[in-house]
């Protein structure tokens, strides 16, 4: 019975992975639809009713608005998350809007390569073989990328590096990952309330005229909960390596909707460059974790 209980929240927790997964990788067909402001400004309104929603929710959930914050230090790391996470919803966008939506899937493919990186230069961790391969696998689809874009992958350096350098300072930070991200978009609320007012939002000086636009801008926040949730639900039920592998499909339904929806052209190139670096991540997530596919659960 046990066992059947385990395999039965695995299965679940599968399954809400897989969903977060698909809906973090069409969210570049929702920064299409805001194609009438700029990039800045959907940022902003991200930012702004990321906070609004999360505090609304917290209040519900904990009973207040504001989740509490062990330390000092560990508000001025969540801080530079903050900022850090901002610069990578930045980039995101600015990818669709000039429809560079496959790169920026590619490198979101280049993160967990650029964590290892991080983690052997900044926090002393070992060189291994497996890391070696790794890296080489990453030099060399790079190298492929710049070939056929004929300049550097400045899109794809920049996802993935912001998304590395934020899930690095994520495993030091103690806080839930659902109240991190109410103080992280609470960090950059205030830039990004007097940005709309300073600089003036759509929402404030055509939004009135247009509803649905206007909805949907509102909605740039609201739509960044519900994978974090289900994500945070399916990655308590299963192992690490079930986890990180259902991570690698984001990059690979940003490729596809760029191809097939958005319909940015793929060259033979850039596929091979997509093709090594997706064999690297896998290989790296399956070498380095137990390869388990659910994990039991403590009872009582």
């Amino acid at each position: 019975m046990k066992y059947e209980a385990n395999k039965h929240a695995s299965r679940q927790g599968v399954i809400a992975l897989i969903v977060a997964a698909f809906i973090w990788g069409c969210f570049p067909l929702y920064w299409h639809l805001l194609d009438f402001t700029t990039t800045i400004d959907i940022l902003a309104n991200r930012i702004v009713w990321s906070f609004v929603f999360g505090v609304l929710v917290h209040r519900m959930i904990e009973g207040h608005f504001i989740p509490s914050i062990a330390s000092v230090a560990e508000f001025g790391l969540i801080s530079v998350a903050a900022l850090v996470l901002a610069f990578n919803w930045g980039i995101s966008i600015y990818a669709v809007q000039i429809g560079r939506v496959v790169e920026g899937g590619i490198g979101m493919y280049f993160a967990p390569i650029f964590q290892i990186i991080i983690g052997i230069i900044a926090f002393g961790e070992a060189i291994t073989k497996t890391k070696i391969i790794v890296l080489v696998l990453l030099v060399l689809s790079a190298s492929i990328l710049i070939i056929d874009l004929m300049s550097i992958p400045t899109i794809a350096l920049g996802m993935g590096l912001s998304f590395a350098v934020y899930a690095s300072i994520k495993k030091r930070i103690s806080v839930s990952s659902w109240n991190s991200f109410v103080i992280e978009s609470g960090v950059m609320f205030i830039p990004a309330l007097l940005f709309m007012l300073i600089y003036g939002s759509y929402l404030f000086t055509v939004g009135l005229s247009n509803i649905s636009n206007t909805a949907l801008l509102m909605g740039a926040g609201l739509v960044a909960a519900p994978p974090l949730i289900l994500y945070g639900f399916g990655a308590q039920r299963v192992a690490l390596a079930t986890s990180g592998m259902a991570l690698t499909l984001i990059p690979l339904i940003n490729i596809l909707v760029g191809w097939l929806v958005l319909n940015e052209a793929v060259t033979p190139v850039k596929w091979a460059s997509i093709l090594i670096i997706a064999v690297a991540v896998i290989y790296y997530t399956w070498t380095n974790v137990d390869n388990k596919f659910y994990k039991p659960r403590r009872e009582g």
